[in-house]
């Protein structure tokens, strides 16, 4: 199809739907001659929004054409039914943002801004937006529509709010400029005695358009003293035709856009984005702090746990059950004569308590049975019982343990119920406990005369290569990552996200960003900020953990800055992911709660510690 000479936009069998019983755009026509003010009315839902954002290219249609007279987006003003403006800008922020957008030099918006300024009676320049009244903001996206002098003005709904004197001036304004400078004005209103200003009227409904002729034609036409009836009469007869036949559905079919954008990266509106960006970061404190301490928060309680013995776990702070039938260890005991070759020896379950003694809070209980059902009812963490013979037949073991039979040896045990149920806890309870039993055979086969080693496992673990036994070591780095990784996406989705509730994203689409490849100056200003913050965040991470809590580093503190640098790359590439595939901000929240849980738990990154080990 060719647009005809004089013809602004011509659509031509529009058809959008959402699903098949949601039919927005049904086989449309529509024709706006240049220099002229066309009126788009219709009840809400009929699809006004719908074919104003198709026709600057927000939205596809899925059959049919629109061609426009201009070409470019610069040529376009576009004022959307939501307020969309960040509210944490001042006026002239607003206006600096859109005018770097549409190459504007500083000094030509403050002079244009200023008119707008006085014409639409808004607030001083240094007004924060969201401190103005809803209709102040409503005028101030207006201002924005025709900052720039576009060919083409598409307001929806403009004077919504607005004091009837300054709405009758915006008219008086339009009318003035369609004919002085002979622009091109679309503009959907609910109010039908304003629309009578307009030099064609599209009445519309159910997806198409009913009428579009002047609005004084249409009156005398269908004999009616007002557009209300005429629109009543044409709705009546839209009623009758539909149920005289259904047109099908036509198939889906790839549009072009009808708007292009400036594929090539422009320094002024990589300015503008990067000048935005900064904005909202130091404007939404909260966000930036959130993101800048949350690493060294973690790292604070990580530091405090590793204050405890071990580095490790802690034990399970309720006590342990003794059930003593050897010796009243609380008491004085006498000294046992075990073997003539050994020393004269407290009992062994004396040894062994006070060994155990130094880790676990213990308490003395008179029978077995009481001592577990202190364990089962959650006052204890576990029992330990010792036979009676406990001393002597550990002694026989030491001896000759091939020769014993099965009670001497069940005598030489000590005796344990575990509560299991904290898991971590109860692991290092274990371990803590098999150390001191074995220690104190050691130190009795010392006594006696006999090798050390004799008396443990017959192995030996020379010191770590990499690490220690300390089992944040093995934590931290996977830890860290996971945590940068999600703190980095989160910020970066969050931002972009609120930008698409506010409507900001669409907007800022029609301005020429987020479509080809300006998608690059998105991204460069984006991580233009983030690496600041990145900076930030992992400098107070790296002060807390390594010079506060003189953490370790075995490997290169470059490579270890490095490797965090490159993971929190990836988080920020991923936020942006998220925001493009999820429109609801606590959606992304979970999506990345759930892609840090996935990595942590099933890709290897709970191994992801080489930068922080790798010797230079």
């Amino acid at each position: 199809m060719t647009m005809g000479e004089g013809t602004a936009v011509a659509v031509r069998n529009a058809y959008k739907r959402y699903s098949p019983k949601a039919v927005i755009l049904d086989g449309l026509n529509m024709t706006v001659a240049e220099g002229t003010i066309y009126g788009l009315l219709g009840p809400s839902g009929c699809g006004k929004t719908t074919l104003l954002s198709s026709i600057v290219g927000m939205r596809s249609l899925d059959n049919g054409t629109i061609e426009l007279s201009v070409k470019h987006k610069d040529e376009v003003g576009f004022m959307p039914q939501e307020i969309a403006l960040n509210t944490e800008f001042t006026i002239r922020e607003v206006f600096h943002f859109y005018g770097r957008i549409h190459s504007m030099p500083p000094n030509k918006i403050d002079k244009v801004g200023a008119e707008l300024l006085k014409f639409l009676e808004l607030p001083p320049m240094d007004r924060m937006v969201g401190n103005c009244s809803g209709g102040q903001q409503r005028r101030i996206s207006m201002a924005v529509t025709l900052l720039h002098d576009p060919k083409l003005l598409i307001l929806d709904e403009p004077t919504v709010g607005v004091d009837p004197l300054l709405s009758n001036s915006i008219w008086e304004y339009f009318m003035e400029i369609v004919t002085t400078k002979h622009k091109t004005i679309i503009i959907t209103t609910h109010y039908i005695e304003e629309a009578k200003n307009s030099n064609t009227i599209g009445l519309m409904r159910g997806g198409v358009l009913l009428a579009e002729e002047p609005p004084g034609y249409l009156m005398e036409q269908y004999h009616c003293p007002t557009l209300e009836d005429v629109f009543l009469k044409l709705s009546e007869k839209q009623e009758s035709d539909v149920n005289e036949q259904t047109k099908p559905y036509p198939k889906k079919v790839r549009n072009e856009i009808p708007l292009k954008s400036d594929g090539n990266f422009k320094m002024e509106r990589f300015k503008a984005q990067l000048i935005k960006n900064f904005h909202w970061t130091s404007r939404n404190l909260p966000v930036t702090l959130f993101v800048v301490c949350l690493p060294a928060i973690l790292f604070v309680i990580l530091g405090q746990i590793s204050k405890h013995k071990g580095g490790d776990y802690p034990v399970s702070p309720k006590p342990i059950v003794l059930v003593n039938d050897e010796a009243d260890c609380r008491n004085s005991t006498p000294y046992l004569q075990l073997s003539k070759n050994c020393y004269p020896t407290r009992p062994f379950s004396c040894r062994y308590i006070s060994l155990i003694g130094e880790t676990f809070g213990l308490v003395n209980y008179g029978s077995l049975t009481e001592g577990i059902n202190a364990v089962k009812t959650g006052r204890a963490a576990g029992v330990i019982q010792f036979d009676a013979t406990f001393s002597v037949d550990l002694m026989a073991r030491l001896k000759d343990a091939a020769a014993l039979n099965n009670k001497r040896i069940n005598g030489s045990c000590v005796h344990v119920w575990l509560d299991m149920s904290e898991f971590g806890s109860t692991i290092r309870s274990m371990r803590e406990l098999k150390l001191s039993i074995v220690k104190m055979m050691k130190d009795v086969s010392e006594e006696c005369g006999y090798n050390r080693k004799v008396a443990g496992i017959p192995m030996e673990f020379k010191e770590p290569i990499y690490q220690s036994q300390d089992i944040l070591q093995a934590i931290m780095p996977p830890y860290f990552n996971s945590v940068a990784f999600y703190t980095t996406s989160m910020f970066t989705s969050s931002a972009i996200v609120m930008e698409r509730a506010s409507g900001l994203f669409e907007r800022s689409q029609v301005a020429g960003i987020f479509l080809g490849l300006t998608i690059t100056e998105i991204l460069v200003a984006q991580m233009v900020i983030q690496i600041f913050v990145m900076n930030l965040q992992n400098g107070l991470s790296f002060l807390v953990l390594y010079a506060i809590f003189s953490y370790p580093m075995v490997g290169s503190y470059g490579l270890a800055y490095l490797d965090l640098s490159l993971n929190e790359l990836a988080g920020m590439t991923y936020g942006f992911l998220l925001s493009m595939l999820i429109k609801e901000e606590q959606n992304v929240a979970y999506a990345g709660i759930f892609t840090v849980l996935t990595l942590f738990m099933l890709t290897g990154e709970s191994n992801n510690s080489y930068g922080y080990l790798i010797k230079p």
